[in-house]
């Protein structure tokens, strides 16, 4: 029950992550319930118990990749893959059945989402090969650094105070006592997933109905142990794909439950497309925000789209979410464009060559004196010149004239010669064109 529960949470999980490395290392030649450190008659849900809990126990993170020796991560990946393996063995003779029809789900199934019946972002035919993906990118849109933003100064006082709302939770349950929802939050804040959903199963054996911010946690949990697919390797790992399953189960079982759904259901959802790289299921959810005004997505549903876009190197779709921005951004809604906003769509003109179409991003970087970096500006420039839009190149050259960018003269002569060449051009269309008319 709960008080049982409450003590397994503050002394730790009582079971254990499955063998030790060792151990496992010596059992992969084994049966694969033995690798997977569960009896052979085990059920559908303990073999996904034991799988999601060896693998985010032994899965290699950028920080292991720092802080870990070659040898020891050789050791884990080995691990990862026979945990991997034991699991498909267990599960391929009663594949898992996920499918929208039967309960009104607008997700597609993993891995083949359906293409999108609208024309408003540009979807491709069904032969098409998928939109190519940007081998380096020249901005990094994780990040905010690319922007000039306005300096503030934080007092160490309200740093406390923010601390202490941090922990403003725990203390509301200490004083009034857990709930379900309190545990499930802990346990993902500590990062144990696995826990936590063992924890959301017993809430449902008690007979608690989940609510929607419990199956909103869990698609969050589920989302951040994603490893985001990247252009090197555009397909999702196995784990990957496991937890995109299960936050497809968690969004059906919403809607058998008829739990209700709001728009931060539809954001934590777009954010595990996004990192899955399901990029045609996510826009099947962008177009219902838009078709509900119950729904229409705020500034971080753009953020997930321009981030998706930009990861999956669907830099002319990022653009045409912009489009949607800006139009509803003239409604009462008025959702506003944020710093990473701006980073996604530059990177958008620079990389995929859609420097044409950023007049209006450029109008609301404006608006909201948000600039570039000058380094940003160079690259902008350099792009706008390569791909032979000197209006764009104008408006770059203005807005770097408020950061103190100035473009080296190599870039000045390029731009001269292009400058010279369209009046060339012009006049000459302007000669033949009196000719004609003499």
């Amino acid at each position: 029950g709960m008080a049982g529960l409450i003590v397994r949470t503050a002394l730790g999980p009582a079971r254990t992550r499955g063998p030790c490395p060792r151990l496992l290392l010596r059992q992969l030649s084994s049966p694969p319930h033995q690798v997977l450190g569960i009896p052979a008659d085990a059920s559908s849900g303990q073999v996904d118990r034991a799988y999601l809990s060896l693998s985010l126990a032994h899965r290699a993170t950028a920080h292991d990749a720092l802080a870990l020796s070659p040898a020891e991560l050789d050791e884990r990946a080995r691990i990862f893959h026979a945990v991997g393996t034991a699991y498909d063995e267990l599960t391929s003779a009663q594949p898992e059945a996920l499918s929208e029809s039967g309960s009104g789900t607008d997700l597609p199934p993993f891995p083949q989402p359906q293409r999108r019946a609208t024309a408003r972002v540009g979807v491709q035919d069904e032969g098409a090969a998928p939109p190519p993906r940007v081998p380096s990118p020249v901005m990094h849109p994780a990040h905010h650094d690319q922007l000039v933003g306005e300096p503030m100064y934080v007092p160490p006082s309200l740093r406390v105070v923010h601390e202490w709302m941090r922990r403003l939770p725990d203390l509301w349950d200490q004083v009034l006592g857990h709930t379900w929802d309190s545990l499930i939050h802990k346990l993902l804040r500590e990062d144990k997933l696995s826990e936590a959903f063992d924890c959301f199963e017993e809430m449902k054996s008690e007979g608690e109905s989940p609510t929607t911010s419990t199956y909103e946690m869990l698609i969050r949990g589920c989302t951040l142990a994603m490893t985001r697919v990247s252009p090197d390797d555009p397909h999702p790992d196995r784990l990957t794909t496991f937890l995109y399953r299960r936050v497809l189960r968690l969004w059906d079982e919403m809607r058998s439950r008829k739990v209700r759904v709001d728009r931060f259901t539809y954001i934590e959802l777009l954010r595990a497309c996004g990192k899955a790289g399901q990029v045609d299921a996510a826009f099947l959810l962008f177009d219902k925000m838009l078709s509900l005004p119950q729904f229409l997505p705020d500034e971080r549903a753009f953020d997930s789209m321009y981030e998706l876009c930009s990861h999956a190197g669907a830099h002319d779709r990022a653009l045409d979410v912009f489009r949607e921005h800006r139009d509803l951004r003239k409604s009462l809604f008025a959702p506003r464009v944020t710093p990473a906003a701006f980073t996604h769509l530059m990177l958008a003109g620079v990389e995929g060559g859609q420097m044409h179409r950023l007049d209006g991003v450029m109008d609301e970087m404006e608006r909201f004196r948000c600039f570039p970096t000058k380094g940003t500006c160079s690259k902008l420039f350099a792009a706008a010149l390569e791909q032979d839009q000197l209006g764009v190149a104008d408006r770059v050259l203005g807005i770097g004239s408020r950061v103190g960018y100035t473009p080296d003269q190599l870039l000045l002569d390029r731009y001269e010669a292009q400058v010279e060449a369209k009046r060339l051009h012009a006049n000459g269309a302007d000669g033949s064109a009196g000719q004609q008319a003499q």
